[in-house]
């Protein structure tokens, strides 16, 4: 028999100690690698979630900014600097009235063109005698700036010294520059604001929030800058604006200017103005290194009490070792009393690490058995129903998730051209049902209404979302009314989208209901707003209606009084494109296995996931084979690309190459194998839906053999993807 060598006692104390050391550390060093990712992550999702709060907040208050210049300029337009003067009074009044419930605007100033007050909004008479000439915003206007110009910090002059920045543009008549139309406006607005809406709020210090000029120059901050710092950026960071213009994340070093900071920022509209969000990456180590510290208190004593334990048994297996050495010459029967120590010493302290290790691993069986007996233990029907409860609570969340998609705009739409005279019966039955009895309902539909592009079933959700509000606000009764018609909207014209411009569709609905006050109005879009009882509304309805219309293209805007009712004004956009013709909706079939097992690869990361999707595609008699990485389905598809019928995949997936990617590698050396790819948000999902299907999540049975069956019947248009997604 061959003889095989053993290791010594010696030697494998001497192992277990060296691993007792190096199998901690290695451990650490993975959580240590793991901790800081999920850190950094963490500062990335929250900077740049914080900057696109603070640019929804920046962009609506510039674009105020904007309507008043260009409405105090129509006030104006055709007077003279002396007919300003003579109707300064009535003039001053109008312009406070304006601004009367603006608190973004300190003050609004009218200049002649030699830079004299002629006119202000908060202060009757004007200082006429003082000149703001030598403001940098008034030379670069005369010198014949086209547009709107946002100054640098200014000390006041005329209302204080607190510090101010200017929105202005120029007053032009047929000779040219003929003064300056100036909004005043205190960085403590925006600080304010922050700070009451919690954005400033972080788990790390140094987090900074603020907007800035594109050359650098600081409008608002919160924390405010120290007199060191000054009202000035770093140059490495407005280098890096000029560099991406448009917005962008950027961990943004420089050694010169002792700048290291993790940094989110987005451009406003038709300004060079920045807001930005940005957290110390020191900040960001110092929280990682707290979470060490902790880990290391814990894993410390335990590592060195294990190491400790293992040197003692070294040194006394190595003592051992030595007796026997210098007793080689004993008798046998020594040898063997020897022996039987060296073994009950082994046996001993393995009894005691398998002890521990054993009233551990009792207290998590202990865990599993007792909830087992527990389910066991319940009657069938309690079973029932708590399987009840679990699915429609799986249900809410789903729809409260594709809410919240649906106003952050990143809702998962599948538009196409919709014809809505030919759909206009079907729509207004069902608004009619969402209706209660008491209240009349009326509808006044143009007969050449043009084709509109959109999500059909989100368009009927946004409809009946505005019903059921409307609905809600006649508890006593009344009328309800749509109305939808042809428009041309020029550039300026809505409000809550002047950038919008040319063919839409208008749709009106109107209630008799109680109205809004004009406070309760103006947060209407906000998420989880409502004025409804609880359990009566979850704030997400008109939120939905907002996200949907706007990621539609189109513009949304409410009017209301208390006591006259609300009117609700949609525009969504003209498409060119035909729409198909209506077909009745054909019934659910039920879900059965297809006629033939068709082999099936799917690719998904998570094993929780994989293992339900494969189990809900074998209940529809599919063979199914599961790889977690895109890199594996290749070398599967590579080996033997015959076994498979059809490729489901996820689009979010580790390991360098996602979802679509593979996709598309799939249609380069596979053309004729469908992929089922299955999604419900992706940051590569709109350049996924110009190439492919999408079935979006989350998943049932029913829609995965309806998809395999197109992707089947289909060829055309075989490919559809499959995804399971995170958040920012």
């Amino acid at each position: 028999m061959p003889r095989y060598r053993s290791w010594s006692p010696v030697t494998t104390l001497q192992i277990l100690l060296a691993a007792s050391a190096i199998i901690p550390l290695l451990v650490f060093i993975g959580a240590a690698v793991l901790a800081y990712r999920a850190e950094s992550a963490a500062a990335r999702d929250r900077v740049t979630h914080t900057t696109d709060v603070v640019f929804e907040h920046a962009a609506k208050v510039f674009e105020t900014h904007q309507l008043l210049l260009g409405e105090i300029d129509e006030v104006l337009r055709g007077l003279t600097d002396r007919e300003i003067l003579a109707h300064e009074a009535d003039l001053h009044d109008r312009l406070a009235d304006i601004i009367h419930d603006l608190p973004q605007v300190r003050d609004v100033a009218v200049l002649s063109r030699d830079g004299h007050p002629l006119l202000a909004a908060r202060g009757f008479p004007a200082t006429h005698a003082a000149s703001l000439a030598d403001r940098d915003y008034f030379a670069v206007l005369k010198a014949g700036f086209p547009g709107i110009y946002v100054s640098s910090l200014l000390a006041g002059r005329l209302q204080g010294p607190r510090l101010f920045f200017a929105v202005t543009r120029a007053r032009r008549s047929g000779d040219g520059f003929n003064g300056a139309i100036v909004i005043m406006v205190e960085p403590g607005y925006f600080a304010d604001y922050w700070v009451r809406t919690r954005a400033t709020e972080a788990p790390w210090k140094g987090f900074h929030v603020g907007i800035t000029r594109a050359d650098g120059t600081l409008l608002a901050r919160q924390p405010e800058p120290v007199p060191d710092e000054g009202w000035h950026i770093q140059p490495a960071f407005a280098a890096q604006l000029q560099a991406s213009p448009e917005q962008g994340y950027q961990r943004i070093t420089s050694a010169q200017d002792n700048f290291d900071r993790l940094v989110s920022y987005r451009r406003l509209p038709t300004l060079p103005v920045y807001v930005f969000a940005s957290v110390p990456a020191s900040a960001v180590a110092a929280s990682w290194l707290r979470q060490m510290e902790i880990n290391l208190a814990l894993a410390v004593p335990a590592t060195l009490a294990l190491a400790g334990i293992a040197l003692v048994a070294l040194r006394r297996a190595q003592a051992a070792d030595a007796v026997a050495r210098f007793a080689a010459g004993e008798t046998r029967k020594r040898q063997l009393a020897e022996e039987a120590v060296r073994q009950s010493q082994k046996l001993e302290a393995l009894g005691k690490l398998t002890g521990g290790v054993a009233h551990d691993f009792n207290n998590l069986l202990s865990v599993i058995i007792g909830n087992a007996e527990l389910i066991r233990g319940r009657p069938p029907e309690r079973v029932e129903r708590s399987v009840a409860q679990i699915m429609q609570a799986a249900r809410r969340g789903a729809e409260l998730t594709q809410r919240l998609l649906a106003f952050s705009r990143r809702r998962v739409l599948s538009p196409k051209p919709v014809d809505l005279t030919a759909n206009m019966s079907r729509l207004t039955a069902l608004l009619r049902t969402s209706l209660r009895g008491n209240i009349g309902f009326r509808s006044q539909i143009a007969e050449d209404l043009w084709p509109i592009e959109v999500d059909p079933g989100e368009l009927e959700v946004a409809l009946l979302n505005v019903a059921v509000n409307a609905r809600d606000a006649m508890p006593e009764g009344g009328r309800f009314e749509l109305t939808a018609r042809n428009v041309t909207v020029f550039a300026g014209e809505l409000r809550s989208a002047p950038d919008l411009d040319g063919d839409f569709v208008a749709l009106a609905l109107r209630d008799t209901g109680v109205g809004m006050s004009p406070e309760v109005a103006a947060r209407a879009f906000e998420p989880f707003f409502t004025t409804k009882d609880v359990g009566r509304g979850n704030g997400l309805g008109l939120s939905q209606v907002y996200g949907f219309v706007r990621q539609s293209g189109g513009a949304i805007e409410l009017e209301s009084e208390p006591g006259k009712g609300a009117c609700v004004r949609i525009h969504l956009p003209r498409t060119r494109t035909q729409p198909a013709p209506v077909e009745p909706e054909p019934a659910m079939a039920p879900v059965v296995p297809g006629p033939t097992p068709r082999r099936i690869l799917l690719v998904e990361d998570n094993p929780e996931v994989a293992e339900i999707t494969a189990e809900m595609l074998r209940g529809l008699g599919n063979r199914v084979e599961t790889v977690s990485r895109a890199k594996a389905a290749l070398d599967w598809l590579a080996a033997d690309g015959t076994f498979v019928d059809i490729v489901v995949s996820d689009i979010v997936m580790p390991g360098g190459m996602n979802g679509l990617q593979l996709a598309r590698e799939i249609r380069r050396h596979h053309p004729a194998l469908p992929v089922v790819l299955v999604s419900g948000y992706s940051d590569t999902l709109g350049e996924a839906q110009g190439e492919f299907a999408v079935l979006p999540k989350p998943l049932t049975q029913a829609a995965l053999a309806e998809a395999i069956r197109r992707t089947v019947v289909e060829l055309s248009s075989p490919r559809i993807v499959v995804d399971n997604t995170r958040r920012g």
